[in-house]
């Protein structure tokens, strides 16, 4: 069932989606992206605007398509970082992180040199990763543990 708002209507493409959208300075719609598949979970949390284009983290339980074909989580919850086209909102690149636990993504932001670097936290260990350009990732770390679980406390909120 579409779901009204401000700009007109969107169906949904699973049962929670997650989505990006960006406006021009004056508030206009100049595109929305969203991502879902049929039954599907997914929650966009981080957004960054920087050299590469427009970075998203989130969290998703079912397989999802990002824009590059479906994937699968490894786990319960994995995090997602997605790399758009500012211009359009075409999807650049995508990739995954997660293990058989419940992880969930905390915030995303641009490196000076431009790459992409995420926080969240996979299992109980906060997670710290880094992306080139391209999507490669170039490392993650994972480090300390968090008190419960990540379906009970947030990851680390903001870089």
């Amino acid at each position: 069932m579409p779901v009204a708002w401000k700009f007109g209507s969107v169906a949904s493409i699973g049962w929670e989606d997650a989505f990006v959208a960006r406006y021009s300075s004056d508030g206009a719609l100049l595109w929305f992206r969203h991502f879902g598949a049929p039954g599907a979970l997914a929650h966009a949390v981080g957004v960054a605007a920087g050299p590469g284009g427009i970075a998203a983290t989130g969290t998703f339980r079912t397989a999802i398509d990002f824009g590059e074909g479906p994937v699968t989580p490894a786990g319960k919850d994995d995090v997602f970082v997605v790399m758009l086209d500012p211009a359009t909102g075409e999807t650049r690149w995508s990739a995954t992180l997660g293990d058989a636990q419940w992880d969930r993504a905390g915030d995303v932001a641009f490196a000076p040199d431009g790459d992409v670097v995420v926080t969240g936290e996979i299992g109980s260990k906060l997670l710290l990763a880094r992306f080139d350009g391209a999507g490669i990732e170039q490392w993650s770390k994972l480090t300390g543990y968090v008190f419960g679980s990540a379906s009970e406390w947030p990851a680390v909120s903001d870089l």
